[in-house]
């Protein structure tokens, strides 16, 4: 675990004592007060997560009813940045989809091969974006 990662799971923990993470998702086990919460991260391009992509270098999820599954997100392969967003799309299934076809076609467009399908919760060869 991350730095980062570790002093967010501490803070969590002081707030929410019944709290428990692994890799890219989190419970917090019911109380007498509480029904328990299963959370995961829309992390979905980086490094570690559900779709990683070559060079992710940032991603913020979100989500409402007028505007759908929503992300901006950013990759750099061999020195290229492409940044991006998705808006209203009905899930997140189609937003990965979304984003990774965006990028590719982008990186493309400066003669880079598209990214190799995703390996979940893996972290991409260096070679694919180095």
């Amino acid at each position: 675990m991350s730095h980062g990662k570790s002093w967010i799971a501490l803070g969590s923990f002081l707030i929410y004592p019944r709290l428990s993470c692994e890799e890219m998702m989190c419970w917090i086990h019911s109380t007498a007060t509480h029904k328990a919460y299963q959370l995961m991260t829309g992390d979905d391009l980086l490094a570690g997560a559900r779709s990683p992509y070559p060079g992710a270098i940032g991603v913020k999820p979100g989500y409402t009813g007028p505007a759908g599954y929503t992300m901006a997100f950013a990759a750099v392969r061999f020195g290229h940045l492409i940044v991006g967003a998705v808006l209203h799309d009905p899930s997140w299934q189609v937003r990965i989809v979304d984003m990774r076809t965006l990028l590719d076609w982008g990186f493309a467009q400066d003669g880079i091969q598209p990214a190799p399908p995703p390996t979940p919760w893996s972290n991409p060869d260096p070679s694919l974006y180095q």
